[in-house]
């Protein structure tokens, strides 16, 4: 079966839209609370998160492990908080992840260290390195940065906009997905924005949606510079998750509306999503 093809991630950079002033302003990082995810056991359905470094270079798990755990809680506070949003408060939500033996915290295991910097290798490396199970995701945080300078991240996204439980992109190819999020990049919303890629954001059949991304600023999933004539920068107050819950994600989305009747990663058939 041919591989889901990633993302491309060239105009969502480090030093655009969501590292300036004006984008830390919506959401500061720094402030962004934190929300334990639900933990899966294997051969569910799951995320797992990978740190991977280069060849010749000091592996900083245990340095680093802390800091990827965060970014991980805080991703999944955000879709927590825009499944009570768009539910009215009578949905919750948690990412669904590989967790630590306690099941306390979400498990960073090692990936292995990459010969280069591509998407590619760190790709290439993980399923070497075992990570291939057909139903789980593969967060992976590169200890390095994009060979190119101008990348945050690329993610595997499949076209599959059909409102099924077996979606390409809810575990329905039967191999693994990966995304990888470069060391610049390493705050709450990159991780969260490859996994939207991998749970099947955007659909290029929805509403807003351009190159894999959405045109409407302040929304996880916007890409600056993607050459869409109505970029609305400034539509939410602050950094949100499908800003116009129109376009990919929406607990309660209205009948027949778009993600009534399409793939919606806020459907609580999510299989890596415990919406409930």
């Amino acid at each position: 079966m041919a591989e889901p093809a990633p993302i491309d991630e060239s105009q969502f950079v480090a030093s655009g839209e969501f590292a300036t002033v004006a984008a830390a302003a919506r959401y500061p990082d720094i402030n962004a609370p934190e929300r334990m995810t639900a933990c899966r056991d294997t051969g569910q359905y799951r995320f797992v998160a990978l740190y991977m470094n280069r060849q010749g270079h000091a592996n900083n798990l245990t340095t680093v492990r802390t800091q990827i755990r965060k970014a991980l809680k805080r991703a999944n506070y955000l879709v927590h908080d825009e499944t009570q949003r768009s539910s009215n408060n009578n949905k919750k939500a948690n990412l669904d992840f590989r967790c630590n033996p306690e099941n306390t915290q979400p498990a960073v295991r090692y990936g292995g260290a990459v010969p280069t910097r591509s998407f590619a290798q760190a790709v290439t490396v993980a399923k070497a390195n075992g990570f291939n199970h057909p139903r789980e995701k593969y967060v992976i945080f590169g200890d390095y940065l994009d060979p190119q300078g101008s990348y945050c991240g690329w993610g595997d996204s499949t076209a599959d906009d059909r409102r099924i439980v077996n979606n390409k992109n809810n575990g329905g190819t039967g191999s693994s997905t990966y995304a990888l999020t470069f060391k610049n990049c390493w705050d709450w919303r990159t991780p969260l924005h490859e996994m939207i890629h991998m749970l099947g954001g955007v659909q290029s059949s929805a509403p807003e949606a351009i190159s894999g991304h959405t045109h409407v600023g302040s929304d996880v999933m916007y890409a600056s510079g993607n050459g869409h004539p109505n970029d609305e920068p400034d539509q939410c107050a602050h950094m949100r998750l499908d800003c116009g819950k129109n376009t990919y994600f929406d607990a309660n989305p209205s009948a027949g509306s778009y993600l009534a009747t399409h793939w919606n990663i806020g459907w609580d058939a999510n299989r890596y999503i415990n919406i409930y």
